[in-house]
């Protein structure tokens, strides 16, 4: 999992690597949601985290955490299926 507060920037050669390959096997409309929403989707759904979990992980309360969820999924649908879907 990602960790909390830190910025691509900050991180390790080998956490900037293993971050790469792995974005690189998310299909396309995952990697252009916004990094938070990543996280929260990647965790949710690719690593099965409860959303208390994910709340722990990233150091914020579990309703941002559902709230991340919600517009990750509504920016899903409009990549997937348009506005109107």
């Amino acid at each position: 999992m990602f960790r909390a507060g830190r910025r691509s920037s900050s991180l390790s050669r080998e956490e900037t690597a293993a971050l790469a390959a792995f974005t690189a096997t998310l299909p396309p409309v995952i990697a252009a949601l916004p990094l938070r929403q990543q996280q929260v989707v990647i965790g949710r759904y690719y690593e099965g985290r409860s959303c208390e979990e994910l709340a722990q992980a990233l150091a914020i309360e579990p309703e941002t955490v559902r709230s991340l969820l919600r517009d990750a999924l509504a920016n899903l649908r409009r990549s997937l299926y348009g506005p109107a879907g």
